[in-house]
């Protein structure tokens, strides 16, 4: 596993599932996501200057992936606007606002999973699996 940004590593605390959360950071100009790099280029914003940390744990449908797309200079207002494009959602769901431990969510219901994102300036937080487990987790995100 890489691991090329530590520091960022370690704002997901591991204990959110049972296992553990197996936690790793790539670059983005790594990751391969056409979804990411089209964001990346729109923001203005080199994918090599731009980390992914991922996160994965629990088993079945208890299953939770985080996400932390770190992107240095970009704004928050412009990462929740260009990252609901470059998230993946269920076919036939719709973003919707909500808002999760004070803070305002993106949020969309699929069949076999939900996906919820938020942004603050420099960083993008990408959770999915059960409702009630993004609800759990969202409070001890960043």
């Amino acid at each position: 596993m890489s691991h090329v940004a530590d520091d960022l590593e370690r704002l997901v605390p591991r204990d959110l599932t049972e296992p553990p959360l197996r936690i790793n950071s790539v670059r983005a100009s790594t990751w391969g996501s056409s979804l990411l790099k089209r964001a990346l280029k729109k923001l203005g914003v080199p994918a090599r200057d731009a980390t992914v940390v991922i996160a994965m744990g629990s088993r079945g449908p208890a299953v939770l992936t985080i996400m932390l797309y770190a992107i240095p200079g970009a704004a928050a207002d412009q990462l929740a606007d260009e990252f609901r494009s470059a998230i993946a959602r269920w076919p036939g769901s719709a973003w919707e606002s909500r808002t999760i431990a004070g803070r305002r969510v993106t949020w969309a219901s699929g069949d076999e999973f939900t996906v919820a994102f938020w942004a603050r300036d420099g960083l993008v937080i990408h959770v999915a699996g059960r409702p009630e487990d993004i609800e759990r987790a969202a409070p001890r995100l960043p």
